[in-house]
């Protein structure tokens, strides 16, 4: 009987032990309303079955509670970076979208010069005095050179608008960058208290065995006692405790 105490007072200790490594390890606001709801539900759990339940059952019921929240706290993570990705996708195929628009529009209006400069051409070679052909040659080089200067003021903002573009593509780049170091971090945090609460489940079972151990040994002390009752009756079950 006494070997028996022994045990049950290690097994005490084993336990305690246990919860106190979750107390000095504390994690953020997600991991502590996941211990929030995890006592939460264990309280509700053994306030309702406590004397009526196996121990074996409670400690699996434990571990589903600890699993399914797991699996929700996943699913959460996962949806908001998704959406965040959407987001973000969407975003730059729209900028992209623009700058074809704006390629398009530019082809077009070099179309257009083209074509006024082959008539205008065309018109001035029709005509029939030496004067107005040079005339005519005059103005078509002055209209070209206008036209030169107005394309390339066209191409130097449609240059500068590509080069402001890219540089919020290289922005959103590096925004995704950030997400993703953001992602893996968050990741190995998980990783890590997945084993901290692997680590918690092999203590609390550890616990469980020593107090199974320490239950039967002090049933056999007792059983040991009633089959072959000392002499000195009562006052030798206390002289052993």
């Amino acid at each position: 009987m006494q070997f028996a105490c022994t045990d049950h007072g290690d097994t005490v200790t084993t336990a305690d032990d246990a919860f106190e490594f979750t107390n000095r390890s504390p994690s953020k606001k997600s991991i502590a309303s996941v211990f929030a709801e995890l006592h939460g539900a264990l309280q509700s759990e053994q306030g309702s079955e406590i004397g009526q339940s196996d121990p074996s059952i409670l400690i699996e019921d434990q571990m589903k509670i600890i699993q399914r929240l797991k699996v929700k706290f996943r699913k959460l993570r996962d949806n908001k970076e998704r959406d965040s990705l959407k987001d973000q996708l969407s975003e730059a195929n729209r900028k992209i979208a623009e700058l074809e628009n704006m390629a398009r529009a530019f082809q077009a209006q070099e179309s257009f010069n083209h074509k006024l400069s082959n008539g205008k051409k065309e018109e001035d070679d029709g005509k029939d005095t030496e004067i107005e052909r040079l005339e005519g040659e005059i103005g078509i080089k002055n209209s070209l050179t206008d036209q030169q200067s107005v394309g390339k003021k066209v191409i130097k903002r449609f240059e500068y608008r590509i080069e402001a573009k890219d540089d919020k593509i290289r922005q959103l780049e590096d925004e995704l960058a950030k997400k993703a170091e953001e992602n893996q971090r968050l990741k190995s945090q998980l990783d890590r208290k997945g084993k901290e609460f692997a680590k918690l489940r092999n203590n609390i079972r550890s616990a469980y065995t020593d107090m199974e151990k320490a239950v039967a040994t002090l049933g056999s002390a007792f059983m040991f006692t009633v089959k072959s009752p000392p002499e000195n009756g009562n006052d030798y079950s206390y002289d052993l405790l």
